[in-house]
């Protein structure tokens, strides 16, 4: 059991992988996403279960010595998944409940606030969408040793 665990702290967010192809740049990290339901004990009765084989660039900013195959494990911080959770969760649905309170005093028709609603969100989404370099700076994806 790691410190971290010990103590109760809230734990990195982690993915193992492996190793694909490694640039002076960036190195690419194969993994396996798992649902929920991929990690419990009924999956193979519920058939509800999946799981999803995606990649990942990482800066190699700190002089990785990695090479094709290595296994490694994948790290974000934890306060940056909630921050990403935020932001493609939270701040749209904050959105939708202002103008759902909000529109019904200056118009009375609900199709008209439903369309407006629905803009403002992918509105929303386009902003996220053309900033998104600016957004991906933020998010500093680490690689450890898979043996840790």
């Amino acid at each position: 059991m790691k410190k971290s665990e010990k103590s109760g702290e809230k734990k990195d967010i982690r993915h193992p992988g492996t190793v694909t192809e490694v640039t002076p740049d960036y190195i690419t990290v194969k993994f396996l996403t798992e649902s929920a339901c991929a990690g419990c004990h009924a999956r193979g009765v519920c058939g509800a279960s999946d799981s999803e084989e995606g990649s990942i660039q990482v800066r190699n900013r700190l002089g990785y010595d990695y090479a094709e195959g290595d296994k490694v494990d994948i790290v974000l911080k934890r306060y940056l998944g909630m921050k990403a959770v935020g932001i493609c969760y939270g701040i749209p649905l904050v959105i939708l409940l202002v103008l759902l309170l909000y529109l019904p005093n200056v118009t009375e028709n609900e199709v008209v606030q439903g369309v407006v609603c629905l803009a403002f969100v992918a509105l929303y989404y386009l902003g996220i969408r053309i900033f998104r370099d600016k957004i991906e700076k933020s998010y500093e994806f680490v690689i450890e040793s898979g043996n840790n």
